[in-house]
C-alpha cells in the first residue's frame, strides 16, 4: 500500500512537471511564431544565472530599491543592454523593458487596446489600498471612461492663461537666493507642484511654499510612491508586503483627498439648493477638476480614485522632471543663454 502511494505521488509529480514544462514550451513555440509572422527579431536577454525565476535580478533590483539607488540601478542596467527593448525574468514572468519613444506612444495612446496594465496595477492587488481602476491603472471599456473624464483636464486652452500661475511663479522665485548661492531646487519644486496641483485640480492650494508645515502631503506622496513600487516590483510574492509606515500614509493621503471631496460634494449640494453657481473665495465661478469629476460621480470612492489617476503625476512626475531639467541646465550655460533668447521672444506675449 506503502509502495503503491509512493507511485501514485511520483506520477503525480512527472505529469505536474511535463504539464507545465509543455506549457512553457508551447507558449515559447507561439511566441517565436508571432515574432516572425510580424518581422521583429528576438530582444537581448538580460544575463541572469537564474533562468528559472531570475531571483538574481530580483534580488538586486530590491537591494538597490532599498537603499535608494533604483534610478541609477536602472539607469546602468539600460546603459549596459542598450537602446533596443530587452527582456529580464521576473519571478518567473518574463518582463520586456524598452526606453524607445515610440513604444511608449504606442502603449499609451496609439495601440493602447493591445496591451494590458489592469492585471498588474490592480487584478493583483497592488495598488490597493491607495488606488483603484482609474485612467493609469485599467483596460477596456473603463479605461476608455476614465480617459473620457479626464481628457477635459489637458485641453490646451485650460493652460493658455499663465495668470494663474503668476502667484504661484512669484512665491517660488521669492525663495531663491538672489545672491548666487547654491540652491537645492527639487524639494522647492516638489512644494510649487503641490501648491499648483491643489489649486487647478481641487479649487483650493495649500501653499506650502510660504507654509512649511503644509507640505506634509508631500513627504506622505514619497512614502506611498515608494510602496507602490515595492508592491509592482513584487509581483506574485505581493502578499510578503506587510508596511505599516505605508499603509499609515496612504490613510493620511486619503483623508487629505476626502477633505476636497466632502467640499465639492457640499458646494454641489448647495449650488442645487439654492440655485446659485459656486464660487472661489475670489468670486470666481469654480471650474476646477475636482469640481467636474464630482458633477458626474456620485460615487465618493470611485471619484478618490479618479483624482488619484490624475494627482500622482501632477506633482510627483512633473516635479522630478523639471528639478532634473534644471540640474541639466545648471551645467550648460550656453543652452541656458540659448534658452533665455528664445523666451526673451515672447515675453510681450506672457
Amino acid at each position: 500500500m506503502t509502495l503503491f502511494t509512493l507511485h501514485l505521488a511520483v506520477s503525480f509529480l512527472t505529469l505536474t512537471l511535463a504539464y507545465f514544462i509543455g506549457r512553457a514550451c508551447l507558449s515559447h513555440l507561439a511566441y517565436e511564431r508571432k515574432l516572425a509572422k510580424l518581422g521583429c527579431s528576438s530582444p537581448r536577454r538580460y544575463p541572469s544565472w537564474d533562468r528559472v525565476s531570475g531571483l538574481d535580478y530580483v534580488c538586486a533590483m530590491m537591494r538597490a530599491l532599498r537603499k535608494d539607488r533604483l534610478t541609477a540601478f536602472l539607469r546602468d542596467t539600460y546603459a549596459a543592454m542598450g537602446w533596443r527593448p530587452w527582456t529580464a525574468n521576473f519571478l518567473g514572468t518574463r518582463m520586456v523593458y524598452t526606453t524607445d519613444p515610440a513604444h511608449m506612444k504606442a502603449l499609451s495612446t496609439t495601440h493602447r487596446e493591445c496591451f494590458a496594465i489592469e492585471p498588474i496595477r490592480v487584478g493583483n492587488g497592488a495598488l490597493a489600498p491607495f488606488t483603484g481602476r482609474g485612467v493609469s491603472s485599467s483596460d477596456g471599456p473603463r479605461w476608455a471612461a476614465s480617459r473620457e473624464l479626464v481628457l477635459p483636464y489637458f485641453d490646451r486652452a485650460a493652460f493658455t492663461n499663465l495668470n494663474r500661475l503668476r502667484s504661484h511663479a512669484d512665491r517660488l522665485l521669492s525663495k531663491i537666493p538672489s545672491d548666487g548661492s547654491t540652491v537645492d531646487m527639487q524639494p522647492l519644486l516638489q512644494r510649487w507642484f503641490l501648491d499648483t496641483s491643489t489649486e487647478f485640480l481641487f479649487g483650493e492650494t495649500v501653499n506650502c511654499l510660504d507654509y512649511s508645515a503644509e507640505e506634509w502631503p508631500r513627504h506622505d506622496m514619497m512614502i506611498v510612491m515608494k510602496g507602490l513600487t515595492v508592491r509592482l516590483l513584487l509581483g506574485s510574492l505581493l502578499f510578503l508586503h506587510r508596511d505599516k509606515r505605508w499603509l499609515a500614509a496612504c490613510g493620511r493621503i486619503h483623508d487629505f483627498l476626502d477633505g476636497y471631496i466632502q467640499k465639492a460634494y457640499e458646494d454641489l449640494e448647495q449650488e442645487r439648493r439654492n440655485g446659485t453657481k459656486a464660487t472661489y473665495a475670489d468670486g470666481r465661478l469654480r471650474d476646477d477638476f475636482l469640481w467636474t469629476l464630482a458633477s458626474q460621480i456620485p460615487d465618493a470612492l470611485e471619484l478618490r480614485t479618479q483624482l488619484t489617476g490624475v494627482w500622482i503625476p501632477s506633482n510627483q512626475t512633473t516635479s522630478i522632471l523639471v528639478s532634473n531639467a534644471l540640474f541639466a541646465l545648471a551645467r550648460h550655460p550656453e543652452v541656458v543663454r540659448r534658452l533665455r533668447q528664445e523666451v526673451l521672444k515672447y515675453v510681450s506675449e506672457i
